[in-house]
């Protein structure tokens, strides 16, 4: 692979790395919009608005980033890396999830 795609490539990485944060912000919002309807029973019309628009921010963003990830980053990782090192991303990944 060229400098200039493994440049492209990383840019990408870089942009996804920046939607984890975004994804983040918006499940915490969630979660606390989600909190206070539990304890409320209700929510009121701004925040039930504010909930709704969340999810849907929240959806858009996956779906343009597991595009990114299964159309481009995957692919040029799969044919870059060996198996070893495909091994140790996954288990890392498995790691970082079950500290949540």
């Amino acid at each position: 692979m060229d400098c200039l795609a493994v440049k492209a490539i990383l840019s990408r990485v870089d942009a996804l790395e920046m939607q984890h944060g975004e994804a983040e912000q918006s499940h915490a919002e969630i979660d606390w919009l989600g909190r206070a309807w539990l304890a409320d029973g209700s929510l009121s019309p701004a925040d039930a608005t504010r909930l709704s628009a969340q999810i849907a921010g929240l959806m858009d963003l996956y779906r343009r980033h597991i595009a990114i990830e299964e159309g481009e980053v995957f692919p040029v990782a799969a044919a870059e890396i060996g198996k070893s090192e495909h091994d140790a991303m996954g288990g890392e990944m498995a790691a970082r999830r079950a500290l949540r």
